[in-house]
């Protein structure tokens, strides 16, 4: 028999169990096993510091783990373990789901070559905080007000304009009723400040020296249509 067409049950360490997975590969001889490529590469020698590092693409980054690892199960069985690690740069959280051995994995203090792309506290929307000069989070008592909504809402909306008033830039990032990942949002950004579930977060206002700040509108931009008096 040609080597090349010996089944793979017959390799050391190949049992019948773990020939069954490899044959849903489409691996039944040493022959397919030799031409099945990896469906991509990943070039990882090219190491940042968190500082600059991009949302946009895959990198590697040597961190320092800061924090115990924390587990929780949030849904149907499913569990997320999160650490904060550092380097010289900054800080950024890191996450695992349903990996409940990282706790015996990450110890405050080890160095660790992590791979993969930052993430922001929610999916869409919250890019221009990471260029922001200052970024403000509206956190509400729950124990304190069972209006928080609508109090964090104001406390964001006279934020804006006082921020107008200084000639400043400035953003509404909505964190209430959004998720990253499908993990709540609010949920994030309290793991982010460190702060219990009894505080909410409406939003988060981006602030900064805006390139463009365009001029206001007046009553003559109106569309006059788009007006109805009820008499």
């Amino acid at each position: 028999m040609n080597f090349l067409e010996t089944p793979v049950d017959k390799l050391r360490g190949v049992g019948k169990a773990r020939s069954a997975k490899l044959e849903k590969l489409g691996i039944k001889t040493i022959n397919d096993l030799i031409h099945f490529f990896p469906r991509a590469y990943e070039k990882r020698g090219d190491i940042k510091t968190l500082a600059n590092a991009s949302f946009d693409e895959p990198c590697g980054i040597i961190l320092t783990v800061g924090t115990s690892v924390k587990t929780a199960k949030i849904r149907n069985g499913l569990t997320i373990s999160k650490f904060r690690a550092f380097d010289e740069s900054g800080s950024v959280e890191i996450v695992f789901f349903n990996s409940p051995y990282v706790k015996d994995v990450f110890r405050i203090g080890s160095e660790f070559r992590f791979w993969g792309k930052l993430s922001k506290s929610k999916n869409h929307g919250a890019e221009l905080i990471a260029n922001a000069d200052k970024a403000i989070v509206v956190i509400a008592d729950t124990m304190i007000a069972d209006t928080w909504c609508e109090d964090s809402s104001i406390a964001l909306t006279y934020m804006h304009l006082m921020a107008a008033e200084l000639n400043l830039g400035s953003c509404w990032v909505q964190i209430h009723l959004r998720d990253k990942d499908g993990i709540d949002a609010e949920e994030v950004v309290r793991e982010i400040v460190k702060i219990d579930d009894r505080y909410r977060i409406v939003g988060i206002l981006a602030i900064g020296h805006s390139d463009n700040i365009p001029e206001p509108h007046t009553l003559d931009d109106i569309d006059k249509n788009k007006i109805h008096f009820l008499v």
